[in-house]
């Protein structure tokens, strides 16, 4: 077979240009903290000259157009549900973090070149007050995040936020907006959210398996990352190897969270792994949206996914009540085992690899896996709370809110984005070299799904509670929505039809 594609597809063009900007990440993240060890209030645009004159990146993109916005105060409202505490928009003062430092002199560099101030709000009841504003004609904030992607599905029907696509300070197809997400949630061709270099939040929330390097060499596995590349790393090739690993390391007769496991997961793995196939349930033929669930293919996959995961020989699943823990969440219970060395594999999101800063063993992360080998791409899905960001319809001026939000996603491509490379890369969260493609990889392969983040078809919450109880049989249960399903979709995509 031939190797899987490297380069960014057509539909993502934001991670393309992501190894030749780690190239230059080392010049610029040293730039940016000598000055901040020489002068802690070092001016952000002498930052930002230091940083044009390591890379010539910057050619390749010429900068958002400037104005002079007079004292102009930008407002960012986000919720305070944090899973990181590095993916926060705004920085009080520089603190030797990083992230921190490249967030705080990114916000300035930008408040200075537009003459702006920018703020940041936390609010713990950030969708009471979106609807609360809106319905009132309160102008309260420029852009805003909220946990839950189904939110902003709920705000575009009611009208609450602008037309992405409409905004001409926008130009979403530069490489700082993630591509995927305009494909994937649009409606109709109307577009109420985006991500991109701004934020390192969806990245984080993307999701991936982590593997363990000692228990990997342990068995004399083929590398994952020849795998991965090659176009080898396959659900199949997964499960074959985590039959291997599982062990009753206590010698009691059961296997539980004192046990070594082929694969540590979670209930909504069934859905990620069935999306990682490259099948969706919402499809758009150019004119209407349907439903597509029962095909002889979903079962085919399913009738692979769900035996596996529901397989206790070899899976542990954390969330579907079966695993005990005195630490007061079955998160840091997972985090503790696999410190351990209790599992080969690890699914979850990409960011869950922060917590493993400390393990002594290495690791490694790769995508989600293909379903089989005819596969071209992988997918990995974006979870459901990845923060995209909206503007409010009440917005006084919505283009100069657009352009500044350009401006800051412009400069966040040349420092935030290295800086996150950095982060993970040099500072022993991922420990090799090769690390480096594979995030590339997987950053390429996002996937935004309509039915996971608005429960559309009902099929996501089926196959859910068939992973979590181990019950249920999947061909009656899709039987049983089919006719309703597409009911389901033509009402929530006739909210969008006009408008």
């Amino acid at each position: 077979m031939k190797p899987v594609t490297t380069t960014a597809p057509t539909a993502n063009t934001k991670a393309s240009k992501i190894f030749a900007m780690f190239l230059c990440a080392a010049l610029i993240i040293s730039a940016l903290l000598s000055s901040c060890a020489n002068d802690r209030a070092t001016d952000s645009a002498d930052i930002s000259e230091t940083v044009e004159e390591t890379t010539d990146l910057r050619s390749l993109y010429p900068s958002p157009p400037v104005k002079d916005f007079g004292g102009y105060v930008f407002r960012i409202y986000s919720d305070q549900n944090k899973v990181f505490n590095q993916t926060e928009y705004f920085a009080e003062e520089q603190t030797g973090d990083l992230i921190n430092d490249v967030i705080y002199l990114r916000n300035r560099t930008i408040e200075d070149r537009y003459n702006i101030d920018i703020t940041f709000t936390e609010d713990s009841n950030i969708v009471n007050t979106v609807k609360s504003c809106v319905m009132a004609g309160d102008d309260f904030a420029d852009i805003f995040s909220v946990n839950s992607t189904a939110d902003y599905f709920t705000f575009g029907r009611q009208r609450y936020l602008y037309d992405l696509n409409k905004l001409s300070s926008l130009d979403l197809d530069q490489p700082w907006y993630d591509q995927r997400i305009r494909t994937d949630y649009a409606v109709y061709g109307k577009l109420f959210v985006i991500n991109g270099d701004f934020t390192i939040r969806e990245d984080l929330r993307e999701m991936s398996v982590t593997y363990n390097k000692k228990l990997y060499e342990e068995n004399n596995f083929e590398n994952p990352y020849d795998l991965v590349i090659n176009g080898l790393w396959t659900f199949a090739r997964m499960a074959e190897m985590a039959k291997v690993v599982t062990k009753d390391l206590n010698g009691d007769g059961k296997l539980d969270r004192h046990d070594q496991w082929g694969l540590m997961t979670e209930v909504i793995a069934g859905w990620y792994l069935y999306l990682a196939s490259g099948n969706k349930t919402i499809k758009f033929d150019g004119t209407n949206y349907y439903v597509d669930i029962g095909s002889e293919r979903m079962f085919d996959i399913f009738d692979k996914i769900l035996p596996f995961l529901g397989d206790k020989s070899m899976c542990i699943c954390m969330d579907d009540g079966s695993v005990q823990t005195d630490l007061g969440s079955v998160w840091l219970e997972a985090t503790r085992m696999y410190v351990n060395n209790q599992a080969l594999f690890r699914t979850g999101t990409f960011g869950d690899t922060v917590d493993l800063r400390n393990m002594e063993t290495d690791f490694g992360v790769l995508p989600i896996p293909m379903f089989d080998e005819n596969q071209k791409e992988y997918y990995c899905m974006v979870h459901s709370d990845c923060h995209p960001k909206s503007i409010p319809i009440t917005v006084e001026d919505a283009e100069r809110t657009a352009l500044i939000f350009e401006a800051l996603s412009y400069e966040s491509m040349f420092t935030l984005r290295p800086a996150f490379y950095e982060t993970f890369l040099d500072e022993k969260i991922l420990r090799d070299k090769e690390s480096t493609k594979m995030i590339d990889i997987l950053f390429e392969s996002k996937v935004y799904d309509l039915d996971y983040v608005n429960s559309i078809t009902g099929l996501n919450t089926i196959v859910n509670t068939i992973v979590q109880t181990g019950k249920g049989d999947l061909a009656s249960k899709i039987a049983s929505i089919q006719q309703s399903a597409q009911k389901k979709l033509d009402k929530f995509m006739g909210y969008y039809i006009d408008g």
